[in-house]
């Protein structure tokens, strides 16, 4: 699965396991990570997407901005 955030498009990988809880995060490699529970349907991620469409911009700036700091090199 696909999601195009501010003309980029990212992958969404979907982790389903034996949890209670859904969790969304943005890794390293750019790449949205949803942990859910076996039941959760695909309309229902697609909507945490929607809803949690600035906290995932928000996030993936965290992570931009911490890969170019790592590039830099400071005296």
């Amino acid at each position: 699965m696909n999601v195009k955030i501010d003309g980029e498009i990212y992958e969404v990988v979907i982790e389903k396991k034996n949890n209670k809880n859904t969790y969304l995060r943005v890794k390293k490699d750019l790449k949205i990570y949803i942990t859910t529970n076996y039941f959760v349907s695909n309309k229902y991620i697609n909507d945490l997407i929607k809803n949690n469409y600035l906290s995932i911009i928000k996030m993936i700036n965290k992570i931009k901005k911490h890969q170019s700091i790592r590039d830099e090199i400071y005296y």
